[in-house]
């Protein structure tokens, strides 16, 4: 679960006390990132890419015993050898959910379905700001005399050097108790005052019965070359085919947004496969696109007991065919 508690608080409308984090990611740079130290990983998280409508987020993770370089800058030239794993991560910034999620590692897409009650819940829930005098100082109190210590700041790297007094604005939101691993936590979470125009937090406190687990900032910087050119997108999918009684559904799965496609018939019953042409009207529910075909139309072109498969095409790009391997029978 932890694992993905970088990409979930980057990525979603949590509300701050005055702006939203939404719209604070808006104000990232193609190329930013940091370097992220917890439970024994480092992990890069860098944006490669942004617009008005969706952001792009790239996330490398290594084994601190398998980290060899003399910087995480050599280690990000070299092309991060010794990593565990190598996401990238399409957000779409106006319906704040992930669109989809690629393993370069394991060249192979990732359904991130069992997180969803974890990011409704995120989605959920507001940041406060928090006033210096409500933050965590240094050393301890004095009883009976008005607390003149110090607020306490986490280390700041940039470019692989420490910058000396950085200066943070921090914001706080408590878990719900729903039983989850961050059920009653409180989390706080550290942005770099002096740059409003980077969004990625350089430090995450989460407290809980007295101890707290910190996920800490290593390095961090601006103009980040990625090895990747861009987001693999996978081709649409039937999904389902749905028999109603007036109609007939074609569901579809479209990463890239096509919302509407030709559709065709073949008829796979005897030697020779006539190829029908279907009239359809769409429309999307819930991330899918349906294709809605009436079966008084298909009642002058179909024959009874024969066999189709069903073929879409999306009207934006002509290249894609896909089919559903069931067939289909007209009764």
């Amino acid at each position: 679960m932890f694992k993905y508690i970088f990409i979930f608080l980057f990525s979603f409308g949590i509300a701050f006390a005055d702006v939203s984090f939404k719209d604070k990611l808006k104000t990232s740079q193609k190329g930013d990132f940091v370097v992220y130290e917890f439970n024994k990983l480092y992990s890069l998280l860098s944006i490669f890419d942004i617009d008005d409508d969706k952001i792009i987020l790239e996330e490398v993770s290594i084994p601190k015993n398998n980290f060899k370089d003399s910087s995480f800058l050599d280690w990000i030239n070299k092309g991060f050898l010794g990593s565990t794993s190598h996401m990238l991560y399409e957000i779409d910034l106006n319906k704040n959910k992930i669109i989809d999620a690629y393993s370069i590692s394991r060249n192979a897409w990732i359904d991130l379905s069992k997180e969803s009650s974890f990011l409704i819940k995120l989605l959920s829930l507001d940041l406060k700001r928090i006033k210096d005098s409500e933050r965590k100082k240094i050393g301890p109190k004095i009883n009976g005399e008005v607390d003149r210590r110090m607020v306490w700041n986490p280390k700041m790297f940039k470019n692989n050097q420490i910058i000396k007094k950085p200066s943070f604005d921090v914001f706080k939101t408590l878990w719900p108790d729903d039983g989850s691993d961050f059920s009653n936590k409180e989390f706080f979470i550290y942005f770099d005052k002096n740059n409003n125009n980077f969004s990625l937090p350089y430090f995450i406190e989460i407290s809980t019965n007295g101890l707290s687990f910190m996920i800490k900032n290593m390095d961090s910087g601006n103009n980040l070359k990625s090895k990747i050119s861009k987001f693999p997108k996978r081709a649409p999918q039937i999904i389902d085919i749905l028999d109603n009684k007036d109609s007939i559904l074609i569901k579809i799965k479209s990463w890239e947004n096509f919302n509407k496609f030709y559709l065709y018939a073949i008829d796979v019953t005897g030697y020779e496969k006539d190829i029908l042409n279907i009239a359809n009207t769409s429309y999307q529910d819930d991330g899918f696109t349906f294709l809605k075909i009436q079966k008084d139309n298909l009642n002058t072109i179909f024959k009874k007991d024969n066999k189709y498969k069903w073929v879409a095409q999306p009207y934006e790009n002509r290249e894609i065919l896909i089919e559903k391997k069931d067939l289909f029978v007209w009764k």
